[in-house]
Parts: structure tokens; C-alpha cells; sequence
């Protein structure tokens, strides 16, 4: 599990959740939220650093949209280097994964000497993918709705870890084109 905290930055409070020793990490994914469960690459990115888990603006319970401030990747950036300052880091490395990849690239180009590395994954071109109806992510897809629901699910804090499991194997499952990789691909780090 890791520890949730509030930090209070210039851009206001900020939800964030550590764990981990070694140099700063810090993974968000744009505006979903996150609990202390974490997720698989949190855990296991804490074994080499000290991983900070953030719920940007309007997420759990950071500050939520202002007449400043709006929910643009801009506005994202700005509020991921105001934690940062607040936090005392010169510098961290950055790990996120599928559209969190538009995030990651945005930050390298608009702040790229606050970046030691950025770690991403399954990241995704564009936003249109969402418009394919062979992505669970299109509300024409007949998994879609399942997805929803999972989610909602996931995003329970009370919800017990075997639950947490249970539904995160789920939807991985529904992602994988070959489903036999799913074990291949939770032993690889």
C-alpha cells in the first residue's frame, strides 16, 4: 500500500500517495484517480525509486478546477512542476502509460530540465483510437459499458484487494489481443 498525503503548492493542494526508496518518480495519468492502492507499475517501480502517485486537478482530493487554472495537459504540466518545487526536487523521472504518453512527451518538450528519464508504456498516437469501435474505450464497443463499470468498481477505496485484483485482471484480459500473454506479461518488469 502506499501512504496518501496532501501537498499544498502554489497552484493549490494536491492528492499524491509514496512508496519506494532510491531517486523521485512520479506517476499520474492525466485525470483518472488513484488511491493507495496504486498500480502494477507503481509497485513495482518503487523497488528502484521513491514512487509518488498523483491525482492531478479534480482528482481524489486535489484541488479541483479554478477560474485560473483550467484541466488542459498545459495546466497539467504546470501543476505536475509546482508539486514538484513544493516536493524540493531539482528533478524526477516521469512513468506513465497509454494516453498518459501524450503527457509524458508534452512534459519532456515544455520542461525537459526537470526530467532525468521518462519510463512509458502502451502509449497511444492519438486520441481518434477512442473513436474505433475495436476499443474498449469507444462507446460502441460491446465492452465498453463493462469497462465502465469496472472502473467505477476500481475506484472505490473500500473495495477489498482481492476485488481490486479480480477486476484489474478483467479488464486487462478485455485489453489483450492474446489473452495466453497475460501471465508472460505480469512477470516482466
Amino acid at each position: 500500500m502506499l501512504r496518501a498525503s496532501l501537498i499544498d503548492t502554489e497552484r493549490g493542494q494536491f492528492e499524491l500517495f509514496k512508496k519506494g526508496k532510491g531517486p523521485p518518480l512520479t506517476i499520474t495519468h492525466l485525470y483518472s484517480e488513484f488511491n493507495e492502492k496504486g498500480r502494477i507499475m507503481s509497485q513495482d517501480l518503487s523497488e528502484h525509486y521513491t514512487v509518488h502517485v498523483i491525482n492531478l486537478s479534480g482528482a481524489g482530493r486535489s484541488v479541483d478546477q479554478t477560474d485560473e487554472y483550467t484541466y488542459s495537459m498545459d495546466d497539467a504540466i504546470h501543476d505536475l512542476e509546482a508539486i514538484r518545487e513544493s516536493l524540493r526536487f531539482d528533478e524526477w523521472t516521469f512513468s506513465v502509460y497509454s494516453t498518459g504518453g501524450f503527457l509524458a512527451l508534452k512534459y519532456a518538450v515544455m520542461c525537459p530540465g526537470s526530467l532525468t528519464k521518462i519510463i512509458a508504456g502502451g502509449l497511444c498516437a492519438s486520441y481518434e483510437y477512442m473513436e474505433h469501435a475495436s476499443t474498449l474505450y469507444c462507446k460502441d464497443n460491446p465492452s465498453n459499458q463493462r469497462m465502465k463499470e469496472m472502473f467505477t468498481e476500481l475506484r472505490k477505496p473500500e473495495i477489498p484487494l482481492e476485488e481490486h485484483i479480480v477486476l484489474s485482471k478483467e479488464w486487462i484480459m478485455m485489453s489483450l489481443y492474446r489473452k495466453d500473454a497475460y501471465y508472460e506479461l505480469l512477470n516482466r518488469k
